[in-house]
């Protein structure tokens, strides 16, 4: 199995930071986690966002392909009903040129109905903008010329000469559901999701003629590594308590039919770490292992990455670099010991 570091890169929105030192020091953890033998960077997505979470992916991997050798460089995930899949695929076509065929292009379908609203993009059509912009994107990879006609994008001869290092390049589908994770499957992207999910992939796969074992399939959490469990949450409440918060303020297109996500518990009502599905996975390698292995060491998962600073803002260097460094000795070589070996995507030597 593959192991990447995710980037959440943002700041606290009521403890603002210069955003070019914000981004200085989360390209600092990619560049660290190269070094330390990780395989991949994801960046993630998010806009308008009051932290400032960053809403520019490929600008991010174009910069971290020019700093970056060996490591591959994912999106996780990006928000392509928001874009113009034309457009995508000619930007993600040059950050594949330019790392020399390292990226993969995992696209969601997005979460935040206020980002649909200030696009003027009706949120119901995030599932039929994500599946036509994620096949505009693969013909415009392989074919010379094509005309393209859906109900969301119209495109008459696309000719694109700028074509991606990969052949064929990979193409992902991340997200929660098993309706999305089947119709993943079945139109042949690799997938990015919670392993629950899984059976639906792989009938979408079988109902389609597909063999898994050709296929991709990555999971990743967010935490905090220190010397005890009560350590970590200590050092990355606030960071993960924001997180929460800001996102929390949102309206989450999933949930509008039952009252929305609940707002969350004042910070310092957080005394003690969380639980549930968005709690942070804390405390020592052992901590981490013992927690990861039901779902990965006998799963076939390709891929599995690492939300540093408990995806959170404001997080020292001085105390995210260590957590990282001790990620790398410990969890890393293990973790490469379980799910199966990616049969794209890799690494490179």
């Amino acid at each position: 199995m593959q192991v990447g570091i995710v980037l959440a890169i943002k700041t606290l929105a009521d403890r603002f930071e210069p955003l070019n030192e914000v981004y200085r020091e989360f390209i600092g953890d990619a560049l660290i986690a190269e070094d330390l033998g990780f395989d991949f960077v994801s960046t993630s997505e998010h806009h308008f966002e009051d932290d400032a979470w960053s809403p520019s992916q490929l600008p991010v991997l174009a910069y971290l392909a020019a700093r970056t050798s060996r490591m591959r460089l994912h999106t996780n995930v990006f928000l392509l009903p928001l874009h113009d899949p034309l457009r995508v695929s000619e930007d993600a076509a040059t950050v594949d040129i330019l790392s020399d065929g390292r990226l993969d292009l995992i696209c969601g379908s997005g979460s935040v109905a206020e980002e649909f609203r200030t696009w003027g993009i009706d949120p119901r059509a995030r599932w039929g903008r994500l599946f036509e912009g994620m096949e505009v994107i693969r013909r415009s990879f392989s074919e010379k010329e094509f005309d393209y006609s859906g109900k969301h994008f119209t495109y008459p001869g696309v000719r694109q000469s700028t074509k991606p290092v990969q052949q064929p390049f990979p193409l992902w589908v991340g997200g929660f559901g098993p309706k999305l994770q089947y119709r993943a499957g079945k139109a042949g992207y690799h997938s990015q999701g919670p392993t629950r999910f899984r059976p639906e992939y792989l009938q979408g796969l079988a109902d389609a003629g597909l063999d898994p074992a050709g296929m991709n399939l990555a999971s990743f959490v967010s935490g905090h590594l220190a010397a005890t469990r009560e350590k970590a949450w200590e050092e990355c409440r606030e960071g993960w308590w924001n997180w929460q918060h800001e996102y929390r303020k949102r309206t989450w297109i999933a949930m509008i039919d039952s009252g929305g996500v609940p707002p969350l518990s004042p910070l310092d009502e957080f005394t003690e770490p969380p639980s549930g599905g968005m709690a942070p996975l804390l405390g020592t390698p052992d901590d981490i292992l013992a927690a990861l292995e039901p779902m990965l060491r006998e799963s076939d998962c390709t891929h599995f990455s690492f939300g540093f600073r408990a995806s959170g803002g404001n997080m020292p260097p001085e105390v995210a670099r260590p957590a990282i460094e001790l990620f790398a000795k410990e969890v890393l070589p293990v973790l490469r010991g379980w799910g199966r070996e990616p049969r794209t995507s890799r690494a490179a030597a």
